[in-house]
């Protein structure tokens, strides 16, 4: 005779996923959209230990599963992303991506040594799925690139104006 339930752990491979930030770059823009999945293990030998000592609340229970500090993970994931985002421009973070990606995997792993759960819980990998600024940042710097494209064709339009002076001249003696 069972009494009680089955409780089922998985601790191989969890996605946490971290969807709709909208951090502060270091130029002050505050990003549209930032989505991230963090793919993180648990040590089987810890799973008793953490189910038990941990709040309740750091846990996500999903189609009877229960995923051991997947909310945790998922808040501390969050608030790193926010301080790492700091550090880029707005334009700048879709090609410091990787970058990025090692830095929230780095301040998540301390967050986990400070807790003492280094040896539970391994820190896989961060992937950043999509970085998109403002609105107002992309159209900013479109409105720079056209109107460096005016400079350089008003420069050309000069050059070739200068040309035809001299021409003229050329001629003229």
């Amino acid at each position: 005779m069972i009494i009680g339930d089955i409780i089922t752990f998985p601790v191989k491979d969890v996605a946490a996923e971290v969807n709709d930030m909208t951090p502060i770059a270091k130029d002050n823009s505050t990003m549209a959209d930032f989505d991230m999945t963090l793919i993180y293990n648990i040590n089987p030998s810890q799973v008793a230990e953490i189910y038990s000592s941990k709040s309740r609340s750091f846990h996500m229970v999903a189609k009877n599963d229960t995923y051991l500090m997947y909310n945790y993970i998922t808040q501390t994931a969050r608030n790193a992303v926010y301080k790492v985002a700091r550090d880029y421009e707005a334009l700048d973070m879709n090609d410091n991506r990787q970058a990025m990606e090692q830095k929230v995997k780095e301040q998540v792993q301390a967050a986990m040594k400070n807790e003492h759960l280094d040896s539970a819980i391994t820190i896989n990998q961060v992937q950043i799925r999509k970085i998109q600024p403002a609105q107002s940042v992309v159209d900013s710097a479109n409105a720079l690139v056209r109107a460096k494209n005016e400079f350089k064709q008003k420069e050309v339009e000069v050059k070739t104006a200068e040309a035809e002076a001299r021409r003229m001249q050329a001629l003229a003696n």
